[in-house]
């Protein structure tokens, strides 16, 4: 069986099961199904846990023995800490800038594994998180759908306030939608998943406008290739995970810009860009920001 070449040329990955497929069926038919007698052809796959997490698993097992299976998970650890004072994050503080109410939704044109999207959700935000890498987009979706199974019924927490897009999101036609997907009126729960596909059934009936939520907001955290800046402290797990699925494409980084500003200039509203930058980073070539809340290693610029 060939191999599933995806996303990095030395990265191979296919799926434990027909119901991998079945659950996330936006992962396109060149990641391969793994039969048994096979696993030592690849390096990565995606199967489902004893408890029903989706994890990412190194195969054949020698490789098991280097790194644990790795999963997103909400509900523990540290990231759930935060996400109960995401209020005091300074992403928070710079997507809220001066007001206390947050914006209607946030596009998180860079998403990830979802860590950002979390704490935006967790402050009260309404989240579109758009990730290009099907595989990280399955991870994600999977921690959503936990998440909102560990909320009290009706409670309308974070995780149905978070919703997952598998999409480019420096691909033109992908901006445009998201623009209108963004401003579409739509209460928690959100959709778990969200693509173009749904347009049909969530755009308003032809000739009606279209219900305007107060602002629409874009953040963007741009992947960095390694050592580009300065960093000497050892790479941990989760951002090797995420380079080895999603490495960073070389120039992108004034697209992301242009997006997230398209995205919050589609419409009306006092939406805004956040970027985040490493501290001593210049903000990214094109137009300047007008603000920004910086940290002790990184800041957020702010685009108007």
């Amino acid at each position: 069986m060939a191999r599933a070449r995806f996303i990095c040329s030395d990265v191979h990955v296919c799926v434990s099961s027909e119901e991998v497929r079945r659950r996330c069926p936006w992962l396109p038919a060149s990641i391969s199904t793994l039969p048994a007698p096979s696993a030592a052809q690849h390096q990565l796959v995606l199967q489902f846990a004893a408890d029903g997490t989706l994890e990412l698993a190194h195969q054949p097992p020698a490789a098991a023995q280097r790194m644990k299976p790795w999963s997103i998970d909400f509900l523990r650890g540290e990231l759930a800490r935060r996400g109960k004072q995401a209020s005091t994050e300074l992403l928070v503080r710079a997507m809220r800038g001066s007001g206390s109410a947050p914006a209607n939704t946030v596009v998180d044109l860079t998403a990830g594994a979802g860590r950002d999207a979390f704490l935006l959700a967790c402050a009260g935000h309404r989240v579109l998180a758009v990730e290009r890498s099907p595989v990280l987009a399955a991870l994600l979706a999977d921690a959503v759908r936990r998440l909102r199974l560990a909320e009290a019924p009706g409670a309308q927490g974070a995780g149905h306030r978070m919703s997952v897009v598998c999409a480019d999101s420096a691909a033109a036609a992908t901006q445009a939608w998201l623009a209108g997907a963004a401003r579409r009126p739509a209460a928690p729960p959100l959709p778990l998943l969200l693509s173009a596909a749904d347009d049909a059934e969530t755009a308003a009936p032809a000739g009606q406008p279209e219900r305007v939520p107060m602002s629409v907001s874009a953040y963007v955290d741009p992947m960095y290739p390694e050592g580009a800046v300065g960093r000497r402290a050892a790479v941990g797990k989760h951002s090797q995970m995420l380079r080895l699925l999603a490495a960073p494409v070389a120039r992108e980084d004034a697209a992301l810009l242009a997006a997230a500003l398209r995205i919050v200039r589609a419409g009306s509203g006092a939406g805004r860009a956040v970027i985040k930058r490493p501290k001593a980073v210049p903000p990214l070539p094109g137009e300047a920001p007008s603000g920004g809340v910086q940290g002790s290693t990184h800041r957020f610029d702010i685009y108007t």
